[in-house]
């Protein structure tokens, strides 16, 4: 191996070509290298390195600080009297710093005091204090630096965020705390974190501190409507629960001897919040998986709810709807039916709910199968299913996925195949590519599986077959990105020569 190495490196002609292409490579990758005095101001922040900074600032401030080489006289200097320039001088120059973009080190989280002060004494001008650049230290719950500079420049609260990723509660906690001293926080600005905090799944962590700041959660207010719905979207059972629970205090302390009271999730809110008030979209309604909060907005709000364009997905609320509308009936009924059109999780695994839908003029969409049970039960409404009502790779029920299959007359799909392996339905896999051809299995496939599969012997000789099988093609693949997967993916490969 090493006489072939040596023979192809001591050609010349060889050796320029190989090279010549790696160079290539390099470049098409847009690889941009620095030395340790000509990385950029900005560079030196993206790349997180306070270290180099602080070294940085301090040989500027040795060199150029108060000295002949000051920032003011520095063009000067090369452009005027560049024959007047000895190798010191130009050597002094290394050390210099360009502040033009020093901006940047208000969205740097590891921005302190020390950074700060140096740069501000180095090259004051070039800092402005702008409300953005405040609302970005604010966002990185930057406190020390904020405090040094909240009173200069001018400022205005835009909007209430944080880095999740880089802050912790704690710090999220403290930044919100000064700020209440120093500006004033709206509900606008509370209702917008809150949204935040859904999205970024902080609910348990945050969401019961700040609906607490909110002065009131009244449903007359747009803004808490607002985050209702939001709430409706994300199904947060969490945040719904605190929400209540201000709201029923509020109610509590403010009612009178007319006042009618409603449960929801076990808190007591007053009628009127939604008989008054509520007015939330009815594609949140109905795409929400939160029963309670639901139907007791579908009961109590005045409007009327075309529900044949919706989808039901649960199955309190498909009962509520059956049992509320005009289907069947010579009622009038705020809630009008076309075609009731169900999700298969409207089914109770255990069937008990099935006469709830029978004989009426229902359209189901098969969205989730969990059990053989179920899957019997839909096959008599002449459905036609696929591997993408699937979930769970059928719970590890193999005679649900042999009985499945046989009805779709179809193979299973790799998702189906990676997905039982990673659950590690052993039995299952191997019954899988055992039963079905094997040249369905594309190399990456059998990869995924046989990492989940290491200690099942029969599964890894089994693979080890179809993947040597002269009908199988081992770089056959999804996607031309990975045509090569097997040759070039060393590291899921090894997976497979090792074991």
């Amino acid at each position: 191996m090493n006489d072939l190495f040596f023979k192809v490196y001591r050609n010349h002609y060889l050796r320029k070509i190989i090279f010549s292409s790696i160079n290539q490579i390099n470049r098409s990758l847009y690889y941009f290298t620095y030395d340790y005095y000509s990385i950029p101001f900005d560079v030196i922040i993206k790349t997180d390195n306070k270290q180099l900074l602080l070294e940085r600032l301090k040989l500027y401030e040795k060199y150029f600080y108060n000295t002949k080489y000051n920032n003011n006289n520095i063009d000067n200097n090369i452009d005027n009297n560049i024959d007047n320039i000895d190798n010191h001088d130009l050597n002094i120059y290394k050390y210099y710093i360009d502040f033009n973009n020093c901006e940047v080190i208000f969205n740097w989280k590891s921005l302190d005091l020390e950074c700060l002060d140096l740069i501000i004494k180095l090259n004051p001008k070039k800092l402005e204090y702008s409300s953005e650049n405040k609302n970005a230290l604010i966002r990185n719950c930057n406190l020390p630096v904020l405090k040094r500079i909240i009173n200069q420049g001018s400022f205005t609260l835009n909007k209430l965020m944080f880095n999740y990723e880089k802050c912790s509660n704690d710090e999220i906690i403290e930044m919100y705390n000064y700020l209440t001293t120093v500006t004033t926080v709206t509900t606008a600005h509370l209702v917008q974190l809150l949204k935040q905090i859904i999205d970024e799944k902080k609910t348990k962590e945050l969401g019961k501190f700040f609906i607490n700041e909110i002065d009131s959660v009244s449903f007359s207010k747009i803004e808490i409507l607002d985050l209702l719905d939001k709430i409706l979207n994300y199904n947060d059972l969490e945040m719904i629960k605190y929400l209540l629970n201000k709201l029923s205090l509020q109610d509590q302390c403010n009612s009178s001897n007319n006042d009618q009271f409603i449960e929801i999730y076990g808190y007591k809110i007053k009628k009127s919040n939604i008989e008054n008030y509520l007015s939330i979209r009815a594609n949140s309604l109905f795409n929400s998986t939160l029963d309670d909060l639901v139907i007791q907005i579908l009961r109590y709000s005045p409007r009327d709810y075309m529900v044949q364009k919706f989808l039901i997905k649960t199955p309190k609320i498909a009962e509520f709807l059956i049992n509320n509308s005009d289907i069947g009936t010579n009622r009038n009924s705020k809630f009008r039916f076309g075609k009731m059109m169900f999700c298969a999780n409207c089914l109770e695994d255990d069937l008990s709910n099935k006469e709830l839908f029978e004989n009426k003029p229902v359209e189901w969409r098969i969205n989730n199968i969990s059990n053989i049970e179920k899957f019997e039960y839909l096959k008599s409404w002449n459905l036609i299913f696929s591997d993408a009502y699937l979930t769970n790779a059928f719970n590890g029920d193999l005679k649900f996925l042999i009985n499945y299959y046989k009805h779709i007359n179809l193979t299973p799909t790799s998702s189906v195949l990676e997905s039982a392996a990673s659950l590690g339905y052993y039995d299952m896999v191997y019954y899988i590519l055992i039963s079905y051809p094997s040249d369905k299995w594309d190399i990456r496939s059998l990869f995924k599986v046989l990492k989940h599969c290491l200690q099942q012997k029969e599964i890894v000789q089994l693979i080890r077959k179809i993947a040597f099988n002269s009908k199988t093609n081992l770089f056959q693949t999804t996607t031309m990105k990975t045509k090569f997967f097997f040759v070039s993916n060393y590291e899921e490969r090894k997976y497979y020569l090792v074991h």
